[in-house]
């Protein structure tokens, strides 16, 4: 607190955080972060590195790979020759790598926005005072452990010599390449698609509804885990039903 000229006490108001001590309190010190957040919610600048640096490992990735060799292990799956062979002709490089930066550029954004747009609703809900702003800060920032996953794919990239590197393999802490180790097949996908940086961001994400809310652990848990728990459950049921692969 401070005192005005009238002697009225001011209170204090929280410094900006600078983005480095904001991405250094993600990692390490996520309670800070959290607090930070509160009075301050930043997420513009997060989301661009986040989005920006996805779609760069993406573009670095189908620019070293030998696409030739890339179509046939995407073929290997496919049994009937004629299917074979159409897909053989549809899959192009610019095509991949166009789906893959709107996925990295739109989708990845879009998705954190439904998220926060999830947790708005539920703190009006549930009677919490808490801005859409930074419910979409929180969303953002607790992503960020996926930008460290993005540094162990582009090591991936920096130590293979000859282009014959699968998508899967820049993601070695995922389910499948840590646990699973499955080569082919409709369960692959999911089997990719989930990993450390998920757990570590849906772990981050309940933290902080827990300290902003002061809600028990495991109302906090199920908060965060109900969209994952959808999403990634609904992929299994429509897999184990064979509706997609």
């Amino acid at each position: 607190m401070t005192i005005s000229q009238t002697g009225t006490p001011v209170p204090l108001t929280p410094e900006r955080p600078s983005f480095n001590t904001l991405f250094s309190q993600a990692i390490t010190q996520p309670r800070q972060l959290f607090a930070s957040l509160d009075s301050h919610p930043v997420w513009l600048a997060p989301l661009l590195l986040l989005a920006l640096s996805t779609a760069a490992v993406s573009a670095w990735y189908y620019s070293v790979v030998d696409f030739e060799w890339l179509k046939e292990q995407a073929l290997l799956s496919i049994s009937d020759v004629n299917l074979r062979e159409s897909a053989r002709l549809s899959i192009r490089r610019e095509a991949m790598l166009t789906s893959t930066l709107i996925h990295d550029l739109v989708l990845l954004p879009l998705g954190w926005l439904l998220m926060a747009l999830y947790l708005f609703g539920v703190s009006r809900l549930l009677a919490f005072q808490r801005s859409f702003r930074q419910w979409f800060s929180l969303v953002v920032w607790s992503n960020m452990p996926h930008f460290i996953l993005l540094a162990s794919g582009a090591v991936q990239l920096l130590l293979n010599t000859d282009g014959h590197i699968s998508n899967a393999q820049l993601h070695p802490l995922s389910l499948n390449q840590l646990v699973l180790r499955l080569q082919s097949g409709p369960w692959m996908g999911l089997a990719e698609a989930i990993d450390v940086g998920l757990v570590w961001s849906i772990a981050l994400l309940a933290l902080g509804v827990h300290d902003w809310t002061r809600r028990g652990w495991a109302s906090a848990l199920a908060i965060a885990l109900l969209p994952p728990l959808l999403v990634y459950g609904g992929w299994a049921l429509l897999l184990a039903q064979g509706i997609t692969q």
